[in-house]
């Protein structure tokens, strides 16, 4: 059952972050190498394949 006393401002929150997060995650799925930014090391193809198959893809 749909809670409707959620806030417009809430819902529209909820709906950013989402994006944002799948924007970020698209990313990263995409270019691998940004993973260097949190401290992941990508300095060979077996990295990249490494983290292209956590991901499932």
């Amino acid at each position: 059952m749909a809670d409707n006393n959620i806030s417009p401002t809430a819902r529209n929150i909820a709906w950013m972050m989402e994006l944002l997060l799948l924007g970020l995650g698209l990313t990263t799925l995409i270019l691998p190498q940004i993973m260097e930014r949190y401290g992941l090391s990508i300095n060979s193809v077996h990295s990249v394949m490494s983290i292209r198959a956590l991901w499932g893809c």
